[in-house]
Parts: structure tokens; C-alpha cells; sequence
């Protein structure tokens, strides 16, 4: 993770310098920039933007679980005690966004997660998962000022689960004997998701600005859980301030504060519950098409079949550059 990490920022900074500054400038002048009255939004891993612009963002991941709660059952199912563990997670994720009008962008993406137990305990209850999908979406602009617009759009994502849990094939074994499908100790799944959506952006002042999401639309678990079915219909909620340095010290560097409320997790992991995610990154704000930062992500989560939450801590190398 550290190589990678090192060869990232390595390419973001060649990608930074030899790329023709004014060249740049050119091609993203006008209303199709991250501009609003004078001020540049700082973009945010969890709060998509309203702009119509031509874009590609990189994502690259890692993280931890804490607060992971593992009941321990006996053998007739009964549940006897409730353990704690760790998980590590991975992301990584790849998006680019292409301007047809002034008023219409399409977007495809694509991203990929893993977790894995880190104990003995953690890795015998949840073993190891990798889930990965791609997305398609637009963006219309509705309406725009100098400080100000929204843009309505639409997305459709599916994602594909594999999983392994030990103990959840041994618990099968003992239920139902060595049938085919305890025999499978590979789990597979998938889910999808439609969602319309609205954005908006407005500019306080040149050096601060605000972006809120509110997306609504059905999708499917990639399991059910103890209490509900897979089909269910998502609500995304959330919001994100930057603040850019660079206008009132003339130093390149920026922040963005940010966060999102999901009724259901479907992209980075098969532990399908509710979650609040807050995040905080800072980035490089020198170029007004290049953004490059670290942001630390903070997740709240609801277990799937335990009346418990964990919360996930991560850290993630951004990288958009705009055309």
C-alpha cells in the first residue's frame, strides 16, 4: 500500500508539471468549470458535484474496522456470547465524466473493495469478501448564476460479491449435512441500484463554498438480512464545504468537510446496513484543474444480522483532473 501510494502522488506531480498550465485553462474556461463566484469547489470522495464538465478521478483506499462485534453461537444455533474483532478494508475506484452540452454530462465508472479479518477471531466469523461494479449516469443542469446552480440526474450501478466465512460454512455443515450447497464454502451475490438525483452548489465567497446531494431511487441487497428482504429503496443525503487558501493567502492548498447519510450501503462492501460517513480532506489547489489530496473518511455502520454498528476509519488518495 505504501509503494502504491508513493507511485500515485509520483504520477498526480509529473501530471501537474508537464502539462501545459495556460493550455489547461483554456480548455476549462467557462461554465463547464468547478467556478462558481470566484471560488473553486475542492471535490469530495463522498458528495458528488453538480458540475458539466469533463473530468477523470481516481480513487485508492485502505481502512480498519473497529467496534466489530462477532456473536459466537453453539451448536443448536443458540447464541452464547458476542466477541470483538478487527477488518481491514481496500478501495479502489476509477470515474470519468465527459461534457456533451453545456447542459448534459455522462459519466461512467467503475470501483472495486475488499475486507479481510485481521485476527484469528475476524477471520474465522468474517472471513474474506471482495465486491466490485460499474455505474453509469448524467447530469443536467437546471439552472445556474454566478454563485449558484443545480443539476438534476440519474444513475444506475450493479455490483458482484464474493465472500468466504469459515464459520458460516461450518455452521451450514452442521444444519444440513455435506450437501452441494454447503459444500460451497465460496459465497456469491449481487445487487443493483437506480437513483435519481438532485445537486447544488453556491459560493459564499471566493475561498468557501457548499455542495448538497439528495438522491432517491429502488435497489436490491446483495443478501437479506434477519429482518428485511433484499429489495428496498435507498435514500442518500449529504452535503460538503471547501475552503480554498489560495484566493486570500495565496498559499494552494484546500479543504473539504463532508457528509453523507445512506439507508444502505451498496458500494464498498457486502455488509448491506444503514451508514453515516463524515469525511475531511485537504488537497492541492494550485492548478484550477488539478486537484490532489488526502481524505480521511470516518463510517458508521450497521452489522448485518446484529443489533450493532462498527465504525470504519479510512484514508484515500484523490486524484481529478478536469479538461
Amino acid at each position: 500500500m505504501h509503494r502504491l501510494s508513493v507511485c500515485f502522488i509520483a504520477s498526480a506531480l509529473v501530471l501537474a508539471t508537464f502539462v501545459p498550465h495556460t493550455t489547461a485553462q483554456a480548455q476549462i474556461s467557462g461554465p463547464t468549470t468547478r467556478q462558481l463566484g470566484g471560488h473553486t469547489f475542492v471535490p469530495s470522495g463522498l458528495i458528488a458535484d453538480p458540475f458539466i464538465g469533463t473530468y477523470l478521478r481516481t480513487t485508492t483506499g485502505a481502512g480498519k474496522a473497529l467496534n466489530l462485534q462477532l456473536p459466537l453461537y453453539n451448536l443448536e444455533g443458540e447464541p452464547l456470547d458476542t466477541l470483538s474483532g478487527d477488518l481491514a478494508f481496500f478501495l479502489l475506484g476509477l470515474e470519468y465524466q465527459q461534457r456533451l452540452t453545456k447542459w448534459l454530462a455522462l459519466r461512467v465508472g467503475a470501483s472495486g473493495a475488499a475486507r479481510l479479518g485481521t485476527d484469528y477471531l475476524s477471520m474465522l466469523a468474517e472471513g474474506v469478501s471482495a465486491i466490485y461494479g460499474g455505474e453509469i449516469g448524467a447530469t443536467f443542469r437546471l439552472v445556474e448564476g454566478r454563485k449558484y446552480l443545480l443539476s438534476a440526474g440519474a444513475e444506475a450501478r450493479s455490483n458482484k460479491l464474493y465472500s468466504v466465512s469459515p464459520l458460516d460454512f461450518a455452521r451450514d455443515i452442521i444444519e444440513n449435512g455435506l450437501t452441494d450447497s454447503a459444500t460451497a464454502l465460496l459465497s456469491k451475490g449481487t445487487n443493483w441500484r437506480l437513483a435519481g438525483n438532485l445537486r447544488g452548489a453556491y459560493a459564499f465567497a471566493p475561498w468557501i463554498g457548499a455542495i448538497g446531494i439528495l438522491e432517491l431511487g429502488p435497489a436490491t441487497r446483495v443478501f437479506a438480512d434477519s429482518t428485511e428482504g433484499r429489495n428496498t429503496t435507498q435514500v442518500s443525503l449529504g452535503a460538503s464545504v471547501s475552503a480554498d487558501l489560495l484566493p486570500i493567502t495565496r498559499v494552494p492548498i484546500g479543504f473539504a468537510a463532508s457528509f453523507l447519510h445512506q439507508s444502505m450501503n451498496d458500494k464498498t462492501t457486502d455488509i448491506g446496513g444503514k451508514q453515516n460517513t463524515s469525511g475531511l480532506g485537504v488537497f492541492y489547489t494550485g492548478r484550477p484543474d488539478l486537484s490532489l489530496g488526502l481524505e480521511i473518511t470516518h463510517q458508521r455502520l450497521r452489522q448485518r444480522n446484529v443489533d450493532s454498528s462498527m465504525d470504519i476509519t479510512q484514508a484515500r488518495l484523490l486524484l481529478r483532473y478536469d479538461f
